[in-house]
């Protein structure tokens, strides 16, 4: 198959694992001709308090996809042309490209029409589109949920749903929040979840003895992880606080991320003072997955983060916020917690073996292939 991905709403960060990377990389591994059309909107080093724009150009991913980055078209006011998200000739790239399916990356932008006129010319073509939008980061005032989102935005993908195959939303919330901003009926909607590759147990096993060594603790260590761009909404200062309560010398803390400035300082005073906790700075995607591999339990008790579901890929135990997002994955694989206070009584547990870590791991393999790989939802495109 010929399987174009429009990244138009959402930004696209060349190198990285982001849902927008893999599935094209996964739809290339089973075969098919794939092709990425994304705007030039991105950020620096992954840094999202650092917005970029590239020079429109063309070249190809590390894999070989053929990519174009294309420019908003210029409205005359910058922040409408950024909101818009108009692009100059999308129809007539897509006609030279004939896919014979497309997923369209998010419903925010006025090039849903687009698809509507590509449609309409080419019946058998399959489009998808998906939305990562939720109260959290898209409704977050009264003017972008009723009138960017709720009415603008909506009034073009109303247009098109006759004309789409369904509308994937990759978390309960962005259901939620196409279903009551955007309107969309069930029928249209299907849960298409934010993933990740499940690896092979040697993997897994291997990364386990490398890490270990590379930071010198035994192997039969209880590592737990916390990753992201830290910031006070990631809640790291009060799950190191938590952590420092229990003197275990078996119990190992890792922090793979960076650090903002509202927490830098007293988050560096508390790596310093305890031997086991150990800062490793950012790391990239498969930087980040051969921690993920090696850690016994994810810590995630802020705001949402797709790195959750990586982590549950890859086998691990996950104490997350208790947020909607988070309950149909969360049984009996970990914990979701109202607060970080509430991480005392379960690194209690798990210190005094109140806890079996390998039979909860496997509970997160089940549910990793059930909800989250990646080949999988690939897959979904050709059906």
């Amino acid at each position: 198959m010929r399987i174009l991905h429009c990244c138009i709403c959402c930004f696209y960060i060349d190198g990285y694992n982001y849902q927008e990377n893999i599935i094209p990389r996964i739809n290339q591994e089973d075969g098919n001709e794939v092709f990425i059309i994304a705007s030039t909107f991105s950020y620096e080093n992954n840094d999202t308090t650092k917005p970029i724009y590239l020079e429109p150009c063309k070249y190809k991913t590390e894999t070989g996809i053929p990519i174009e980055r294309v420019a908003f078209q210029n409205l005359g006011i910058p922040i409408l042309t950024n909101k818009v998200k108009k692009v100059k000739n999308l129809y007539e790239k897509i006609e030279k490209i004939n896919p014979d399916v497309i997923l369209f990356h998010g419903p925010s932008s006025v090039e849903v029409k687009t698809l509507i006129k590509y449609k309409k010319k080419h019946e058998q073509v399959k489009i998808y589109i998906d939305s990562h939008a939720d109260y959290y980061t898209t409704g977050t005032n009264w003017l972008s949920k009723n009138i960017l989102q709720g009415t603008f935005f909506a009034h073009y993908l109303k247009k098109a749903l006759p004309y789409i195959e369904k509308v994937l939303y990759v978390s309960t919330g962005c259901g939620d929040f196409m279903r009551e901003v955007f309107k969309v009926p069930d029928e249209k909607l299907e849960f298409y979840s934010l993933g990740g590759v499940i690896p092979k147990q040697k993997e897994l096993d291997d990364d386990r003895v490398s890490v270990c060594r590379e930071l010198d603790i035994p192997e039969d260590s209880i590592i737990f992880l916390q990753a992201g761009k830290f910031d006070k909404r990631k809640k790291l200062v009060e799950s190191l606080r938590e952590f420092e309560k229990h003197t275990d010398d078996r119990l190992v803390y890792l922090i793979a991320g960076s650090l903002s400035d509202d927490i830098s300082e007293l988050a560096k005073k508390m790596i310093t003072r305890d031997s086991r906790i150990k800062y490793l700075g950012w790391k990239n995607g498969d930087e980040l997955h051969r921690y993920l591999n090696a850690c016994d339990v994810y810590v995630q008790p802020g705001k949402v983060s797709a790195i959750a579901q990586d982590a549950i890929c890859r086998n691990s135990i996950v104490i997350l916020n208790n947020l909607p997002e988070y309950k149909l994955f969360v049984l009996e694989n970990g914990w979701l917690i109202n607060d970080p206070s509430e991480l005392k009584e379960i690194f209690d547990k798990i210190t005094n073996g109140k806890v079996d870590i390998e039979a909860t791991k496997r509970e997160s393999k089940e549910i990793a292939k059930k909800y989250f790989d990646y080949k999988t939802l690939a897959a979904r495109l050709y059906q």
